[in-house]
Parts: structure tokens; sequence; C-alpha cells
């Protein structure tokens, strides 16, 4: 079993119905970029491209460098500003899709093997997954908002809440944002 089918069975549960959405890996270009390249066209954004902007919002004006997209995916590396490391971030995302088609899952689950490859995961701490769970009644938000920082957003396809860090108000444990 490959690691987005390990990732997807543990949070699956016979009650509630977890998607991940986004996928976010920390890792090296010296020694992984040559296995990406090997998988298709990655082309660089300009800086004034839409996609590219939206990733800038999300980091410090430090952190942005370049910003590389597969093809025509929701799939992207940026290369980080650091002295010494070549390191990027992959960010994988829309892999739950209602209007449109999301990545291809075989390409998404290539990619995470590539990057996790020989990856001791009791010490590796630079894997992010953003999780969606739909339904149809509206949850407790002032109850939720107690323990998590949490942005809503209404559009014309319906509501959505993003489930944040803990609150300072909240109880200490771990959250999976």
């Amino acid at each position: 079993m490959n690691i987005l089918e390990q990732l997807e069975t543990s949070i699956n549960s016979k009650i509630l119905n977890f998607y991940i959405d986004t996928i976010r890996i920390e890792f090296s270009l010296q020694y992984k970029l040559k296995h990406l390249e090997n998988l298709g066209n990655w082309h660089k954004l300009k800086k004034g491209d839409f996609k590219y902007n939206q990733i800038k919002k999300r980091l410090s004006k430090k952190e942005l460098a370049t910003v590389y997209q597969f093809e025509n995916q929701n799939i992207y590396y940026y290369k980080k500003r650091e002295k010494h490391y070549q390191k990027a971030i992959m960010v994988i995302f829309g892999m739950k899709q209602y209007h449109k088609d999301p990545p291809p899952r075989e390409l998404i689950s290539q990619i995470v093997d590539i990057l996790t490859y020989k990856v001791d995961f009791k010490r590796y701490r630079d894997f992010e997954i953003d999780l969606c769970f739909d339904t149809d009644q509206e949850p407790n938000f002032e109850n939720i908002a107690k323990y998590f920082m949490i942005d809503t957003i209404s559009s014309d396809r319906g509501f959505t809440c993003y489930i944040n860090f803990l609150s300072l108000r909240g109880l200490g444990g771990l959250c999976s944002k």
C-alpha cells in the first residue's frame, strides 16, 4: 500500500467521510527534483500570475522565491529562500472537487511516494494535509470556535468553514488543519 492509500485509510471512518483536499510536503530539491522532472512538464509561473499570487499571500516575503506548476494541474512547488539549503514545498490541492476533475490520483500518489521515499516519519514533520468533510447539517460553529480558530466563506456553491489551529482558549493537544 502506498503512502496516499495509507493516509486515506487512516482518516476514513465508518461514520464520517473525511477526504484529503490538500497535501503540503517540504523536500530537498537536490535529491528529489530529477525524479519530479521525469513525471512531466513543470513550468515556472510569472510573478503576476493569479496562482503565484495566491501562494504568495500565504507566505512571508522572505519565504517565496520561485513557483513551478505541473502541466495544467493544481500541483505546484515553490522554492524557499534559504542560505544553505535548496528546500521547496510541494502543494497539491483540490483533491476533493465537486465542479471539476481533481488532479489524477496516480500522479498524486507518484509525487507523494517520490517525496516521502526513505523518510522516517517519527522525526519528519514537514508533511501537512488539509481534510474536508461535507455535511447537510450546519455544525455548531459557536461551540467549535471555543476551541479552534475558524474562518468561514460563503459562495454560490455553498458555505465553507475552515477549522484551523487550536485557539488560545482551546484545550491542549494536536489538531490537523
